[in-house]
């Protein structure tokens, strides 16, 4: 996990207000990929994989005693003298399964810590364009399954994540194998917001139940040049991420291409388990205004898609 120069925590609640802001504009551009999946559900606005009511003409059936007859056939009935039913394909809600990590190395820069609640916001709102059934999870460096997040206290301004409110001196526990213990619906749209930055192989912390191709699953990885390609030479003053420990060391340029090679590996092999899992990852700069670093990884990707 890299460590940072940087000394104190960005005010997250000041960063409240501009992060919906930002991320309510960007969601007239771009939504979550909600055309990966035929949808089962609640009446919603839109196509399921079952029989309803909506327009899309589906195909007939026999008529059953106590069936609507506003749904049957009469053209069909005039030409063999049998009633049959029009079926329809229903018109259902998506569902979204969204989980945020909220380690202390989400906001150990402050524009990071606005990119991940940018990402944060945008899922919300995406999801509440499109009238998605909306289940939100939030869990940090600590032990414990991940919590509820309060929607209402994050959409009134208000939320502060838990995890940040004390800063342990010590080694923290690995944050994303509490992942492997998140309910998930069946069929729900996965959406996790993580840097990744956990010691260990991807297979570790993220498991078939959670993520698998029974469902789309989207990655948005928040993440700084800095970060990428610290310019960590000669003695530098390091900050642990997750256990706010400071460290003194020296860099000498064999050391920093050591960690390139470290941090480009990383991120190969989720890239790697992305696509064995049929994961959509997408790396989303925290240096760019919003737009153009959406417009880069998570479209190409298909982690967003544009609004028509």
């Amino acid at each position: 996990m890299p460590a940072s120069q940087s000394s104190n925590l960005p005010d997250i609640p000041k960063l409240l207000s501009l992060a919906d802001r930002q991320a309510q504009a960007a969601s007239e551009r771009f939504v979550l990929p909600f055309s990966l999946q035929v949808w089962r559900g609640s009446a919603g606005n839109w196509q399921g994989a079952g029989v309803g009511s909506s327009i899309d003409f589906q195909d007939h059936r026999s008529y059953f005693a106590g069936d609507d007859p506003r749904h049957i056939n009469w053209n069909a009935y005039a030409r063999t003298g049998h009633y049959s039913m029009k079926l329809y394909r229903e018109e259902v809600s998506p569902q979204v399964d969204l989980f945020f990590d909220a380690s202390h190395s989400m906001f150990f820069e402050t524009p990071k810590a606005l990119r991940s609640l940018e990402l944060l916001y945008l899922a919300i709102h995406s999801a509440r364009r499109a009238g998605a059934s909306l289940r939100a999870w939030v869990a940090g460096s600590s032990e414990g399954p991940p919590e509820p997040l309060d929607l209402d206290q994050l959409l009134a301004l208000r939320w502060q994540p838990q995890e940040l409110a004390q800063l342990p001196e010590s080694d923290a526990p690995a944050p994303s194998q509490k992942w492997n213990r998140a309910p998930v619906r069946p069929h729900a749209l996965r959406v996790f917001i993580s840097d990744l930055l956990f010691p260990g192989a991807p297979e570790s912390h993220l498991s078939p139940q959670v993520f698998s191709n029974h469902a789309p699953s989207v990655l948005l990885c928040p993440f700084l040049r800095s970060e990428e390609n610290p310019a960590w030479l000669g003695n530098v003053d390091l900050r642990d991420c997750e256990s706010r420990a400071h460290r003194q060391q020296r860099f000498s340029k064999k050391q920093l291409d050591a960690y390139h090679q470290k941090y480009q590996a990383h991120f190969e092999s989720w890239r790697d388990f992305a696509r064995r899992r049929g994961l959509r990852l997408a790396r989303v700069c925290a240096d760019e205004v919003l737009p153009q670093a959406l417009l880069a990884e998570p479209v190409s990707t298909h982690a967003l898609e544009l609004c028509n």
